[in-house]
């Protein structure tokens, strides 16, 4: 799969899932009354949703991670390429070396 679909379908179930917990959290917070079979039904949504969240947001950062440091040390150390050659290279895995 290229790297244009898997970020499609990463983001789109991002999507799904924050509005799913969104949801599930404003019915618990206002509608689902207490001490029903709905309410631990929604509550169950709503915590496997959320923690499906936090995996999928932690996997989208680790997709996007080259973007993530080029970009945190362009604004740290602004864009010009003199000042960028003079960050050590020291705890830089092998995969983000090329920004540099």
């Amino acid at each position: 799969m290229n790297n244009k679909n898997k970020f499609f379908i990463v983001d789109t179930t991002l999507i799904g899932l924050l509005a799913a917990s969104g949801i599930s959290g404003l019915l618990l917070w206002t509608a689902i009354p207490k001490g029903t079979a709905l309410r631990r039904l929604i509550k169950d949504i709503h915590k496997w949703t959320g923690m499906s969240l936090a995996g999928l947001a932690a996997y989208h950062l680790i997709l996007h991670w080259d973007w993530f440091i080029k970009t945190s040390r362009d604004i740290i150390v602004g864009s010009d390429p003199k000042k960028i050659k003079t960050i050590p290279k020291t705890h830089i895995s092998e995969k983000t070396k090329h920004i540099l």
